[in-house]
């Protein structure tokens, strides 16, 4: 094998030319998203509220998303209720977990989670405002076929 003198600087190196992958989501294909997606709509997520549906159960976070637009989908109101993951033992979180804040506007790729209630469980399921594929996304009417 090599010896030991070789492996720090050979390991140093992959893990400093790892690092930049780490930095940023990439975004699966629109078209590939859109037909994973039960609504998309363009908006901000203006609250969140932990609530109890029985008094066994364990909390749910609901996140509420304040729609500018649908561009796929059909919704009865001016928001979406968003089911947010829920904190681990000890407030732990998966390096996983999307973590969602509010004030965050942009295109949100959702799937439908019982009734009324909507799933956001991938980071890339949102993509903020700010991003430069924001508005061709957005703007673009994709169709599930």
């Amino acid at each position: 094998g090599l010896p030991t003198v070789l492996l720090i600087p050979a390991f140093l190196l992959t893990f400093l030319f790892a690092m930049p992958a780490f930095a940023d989501w990439v975004y699966p294909n629109n078209s590939v998203l859109a037909k994973n997606s039960d609504l998309i709509v363009v908006g901000e997520l203006i609250a969140t509220e932990q609530v109890r549906v029985d008094t066994n159960a364990l909390p749910m976070l609901i996140g509420v998303i304040q729609v500018e637009s649908v561009v796929q989908g059909e919704i009865q109101s001016s928001v979406v209720l968003l089911l947010l993951p829920q904190p681990r033992a000890k407030g732990m979180r998966s390096s996983s977990d999307p973590v969602f804040t509010i004030g965050q506007n942009g295109i949100w790729y959702l799937t439908a989670q019982g009734e009324g209630f909507y799933r956001a469980d991938q980071a890339y399921r949102f993509m903020s405002s700010d991003n430069p594929e924001f508005a061709q996304r957005s703007e673009v009417p994709t169709s599930k076929d």
